[in-house]
């Protein structure tokens, strides 16, 4: 019930804070490179958590360009339309939106977003997420570019340099990009050689109504890792490496890799165990949190770390590695290492133990992830963003 009443009064504040910027009534479409389905309850769950609190807000309809047939259903109150690029445009045009809403930067996405261009003058907003956001092989790391598919580098570059075209396209028609992170704006910009002038910087919201905050409290026992074994760039060896002392940590994560790391586990001794899982919602996610004392979550690629935010936002203090964007986001409950330094971890814990401030860091924490990027904060930037939008077209 508290969770209800939290949730219902922050919808009052957005709806009168629509409201006050003359947004209500407005008509959004929103394009996403992949979406729940009722028989897979899971993939883009971040453009699921974003729809959620539109569809409260405004008039949505939800369209996924792809190479699948048409199709069309309702998930969680949300009208979801899949289809070929040329379909969705036309279905886009006949929805006839107020803003389009562009969500992750994969070539497919944004050739349906210049074809709408091309035939309409609607307001567009471009969430740039993750790698789509620039020519990925200069910054997701591999073991040997020669180990990279030739075909791999050439639709990458190609990526890159459509990226730039749309990017140019976008400052002459006056429309707006948004970065999860500086570190992001500013690679974005390396790749492509484009400096984008209508640039807004605002990261992946956490829903604190779900990752709600529980107070950690006397001395770290178990740590937990949630990553997806399928890259090098998730740093679930680095996890691994440094598990082997003490204290235990729990991975969770499914993927190809998945006996490849419990195989390095079991050479290196580690003090881990592995659960085989994928949580389909946030809440499961949330709760299985609670259950911890500190978050391990090293990497060798983040445009934001949403799951470190979504963790911290718990109370879980987290080890993580000071790499990229990580440390914009870091808060006074996040302990920042290189990856060279992983032998550290279990000298670090040993510290917070004898020093006894755990509750310190939980508390740190929470509170500084709601201050970075804590849902209020998030959606009251995209509220103002569409205000400032509208009023410039006008």
């Amino acid at each position: 019930m508290e969770e209800a009443e939290e949730r219902r009064q922050f919808l009052d504040y957005l709806k009168s804070l629509r409201d006050s910027l003359q947004l209500n009534g407005i008509k959004i479409a929103m394009l996403v490179r992949g979406y729940p389905t009722p028989e897979k309850h899971y993939g883009s769950g971040w453009a699921h958590s974003l729809s959620r609190i539109y569809n409260e807000l405004f008039s949505l309809l939800v369209f996924v360009p792809s190479k699948e047939i048409k199709r069309e259903y309702e998930y969680e109150g949300i009208r979801v339309k899949w289809g070929y690029p040329l379909e969705v445009t036309r279905q886009t045009l006949s929805f006839n939106p107020t803003i389009l809403l562009v969500l992750g930067g994969t070539s497919i996405n944004l050739f349906t977003a210049f074809l709408i261009k091309q035939n309409t003058k609607v307001p567009q907003v471009t969430f740039l997420t993750g790698a789509d956001a620039f020519y990925s092989p200069f910054y997701v790391p591999f073991d040997s570019l020669r180990k990279i598919p030739k075909r791999s580098l050439i639709t990458a570059l190609l990526h890159m340099l459509h990226l730039r075209r749309y990017l140019k396209g976008f400052d002459e028609k006056g429309d707006y990009i948004v970065h999860l992170s500086n570190w992001q704006r500013k690679a974005c910009e390396k790749s492509t050689f484009y400096k984008a002038k209508n640039v807004k910087i605002i990261p992946f919201p956490v829903d604190t109504k779900i990752f709600r905050f529980k107070q950690r409290q006397g001395k770290v026992k178990k740590l937990i890792c949630v990553r997806p074994h399928i890259a090098r760039q998730y740093g679930v060896d680095l996890v691994i490496q440094a598990s082997r002392g003490k204290y235990q940590t729990d991975i969770y994560g499914e993927g190809p890799w998945l006996y490849k790391h419990m195989a390095l586990a079991r050479k290196l001794k580690a003090n881990v165990t592995f659960f085989p899982k994928f949580f389909t919602y946030q809440r499961e996610l949330a709760a299985t949190y609670w259950d911890y004392d500190m978050g391990l979550m090293l990497s060798r690629h983040e445009s934001q770390g949403v799951s470190i935010c979504e963790m911290q936002a718990t109370g879980l203090p987290v080890i993580t590695s000071a790499i990229q964007a990580i440390p914009e986001f870091a808060t006074g409950g996040t302990i920042l290492i290189k990856n060279s330094e992983v032998d550290r971890v279990e000298e670090i814990i040993d510290d917070i133990n004898e020093r006894g401030i755990l509750e310190e860091l939980s508390w740190k924490a929470h509170k500084g992830i709601v201050e970075k990027c804590g849902i209020e904060k998030v959606m009251k930037e995209h509220l103002l963003l569409f205000h400032q939008l509208l009023n410039e077209r006008r």
